[in-house]
């Protein structure tokens, strides 16, 4: 490029004075030697808004002689409300001058993370139009405690068109107005158990109930954690060990088994009761909560329900009662004085009779209970014992499976018969039963029930 001069020129960023021999004379500088060159103040003054004419016709602007030093078009850069709480928007708004309409600016949002802004953008850009151009940003309400933060936009050091924007920036604060909600914690059902056990023996109960820990607030992410409280059970009649509740971390869980024996002071029923704790974290903040409920485990230990007794008549004088329960113990003890003589004249007599009468298919077998008879002793001494006992059964045109009878050593009992036909029709069964009774001086005295089944087979 061909540049008229009339005079000296001086050159600041690199320092050299340029003079003409006369003022015909003709100074030839490429594009890249003038443009951008950063004048001394004179010059500036004398230059700003009018450019440079070239003699090949060329006007270099003043910006594009001077860049950024003769004048930046981006004037200022703010951001409203500050500060902002959130849930709101803020904005910030460019001004500029002589930037052409339609032009893009670029900008970088820092200070905050992508999770704080509702567009989950940190990025962006601004359009120009009449030398004005915004930006706005939705705050999110994030449900964290952060404190108060600061959102800081920076502009890209040129736009779309090559002007330099001095990177200007703005920030406003954030206020934390939507924090993490307070954690708690609260437990619905109990843990209970209960067991019925051979008394002596040591027995464990398993929880019939579950309880549920229901956690609000927080995070939304936890942990739990079961224990009982203090340790140890409360206990009466039973020594209870054995409680699992610790580290069970579930929301809803079962009552731990226990174990247990009858104590000294008990033989019919004991029970351990406590407070089964749960403790709620919250992953995220570590914040805790807690909720208690019950936890009682009963025992139920049977003799005496179990007991069944025995009398007998130790010569003339006493006679001892005799007691087994269901799980095989035994217990005996002097009942009391016999009578001086005993007398032989027991004797027994029955009510009712073991009839019974069944109807299903015959490709089935069939089963029939029988009535219910009772023995009625008379005379003899002191208290009875009875034993039923099936002495004979016959079978009429079908098949006899089984027969039960005697098992009782009640005052009343029942039986059954079961069979079977390869056709349809009416099946019989024939029983013959005696009852003994024993009197507590070993007296006895024996009676005999029949009874018939009648069986239907249908198809």
């Amino acid at each position: 490029m061909t540049l008229q001069t009339s005079g000296p020129i001086s050159l600041d960023d690199v320092n050299v004075e340029i003079t003409t021999k006369s003022s015909g004379d003709q100074i030839s500088l490429d594009d890249s030697d003038v443009r951008g060159l950063t004048p001394n103040s004179t010059y500036a003054d004398a230059l700003h808004g009018t450019g440079i004419n070239t003699t090949s016709g060329t006007i270099i602007s003043a910006y594009e002689l001077y860049g950024a030093s003769a004048g930046n078009k981006y004037t200022a850069l703010s951001g409203s409300p500050s500060p902002v709480n959130e849930g709101n928007s803020v904005s910030f708004t460019v001004t500029t001058s002589g930037v052409t309409n339609g032009t893009t600016v670029g900008y970088t949002v820092t200070g905050i993370s992508s999770a704080d802004l509702s567009s989950g953008s940190l990025t962006g850009s601004i359009t120009i139009n009449s030398n004005t151009g915004s930006a706005t940003f939705g705050i999110a309400a994030d449900s964290l405690t952060e404190g108060t933060e600061t959102l800081t936009i920076t502009l890209a050091s040129t736009d779309s068109a090559g002007n330099a924007t001095a990177s200007l920036s703005a920030s406003v604060n954030i206020n934390d107005t939507s924090t993490t909600p307070a954690l708690s914690v609260s437990i619905s059902g109990t843990m209970n158990g209960t067991v019925t056990a051979c008394y002596g023996a040591t027995a464990t109960t398993s929880a019939t109930t579950s309880a549920t820990a229901t956690p609000s607030g927080g995070s939304g992410s936890y942990s739990y954690y079961w224990e009982l409280l203090g340790g140890a059970w409360s206990q009466s009649g039973v020594v209870a060990s054995g409680a699992n509740f610790t580290n069970t971390r579930y929301v809803a869980t079962t009552g731990a088994t226990v174990t247990g024996y009858p104590s000294p002071t008990s033989s019919s029923s004991g029970y351990a009761s406590g407070t089964v704790k749960v403790t709620v974290t919250d992953t995220v903040t570590g914040n805790t909560a807690t909720a208690t409920t019950s936890a009682y485990h009963t025992w139920n230990w049977y003799p005496p329900a179990g007991y069944v007794y025995y009398y007998y008549c130790s010569g003339y004088d006493e006679y001892y009662v005799y007691a087994t329960d269901n799980c095989g113990n035994t217990a005996s003890a002097l009942y009391q004085t016999c009578s001086p003589s005993c007398t032989p004249s027991l004797s027994v007599s029955t009510s009712g009779n073991f009839n019974a009468s069944v109807t299903g298919s015959f490709t089935q077998t069939l089963s029939a209970t029988s009535g219910t008879v009772t023995a009625y002793p008379s005379g003899g001494s002191g208290g009875y014992s009875y034993q039923w006992s099936l002495d004979s059964y016959s079978v009429s045109n079908m098949n006899a499976t089984a027969a039960s009878f005697g098992s009782g050593q009640s005052q009343s009992t029942t039986g059954s018969t079961s069979g079977t036909k390869s056709g349809t029709g009416t099946g019989y069964i024939y029983v013959t039963v005696s009852v003994t009774v024993t009197d507590s001086c070993g007296n006895t005295a024996t009676a005999y029930v029949n009874g018939t089944h009648t069986y239907t087979f249908t198809f």
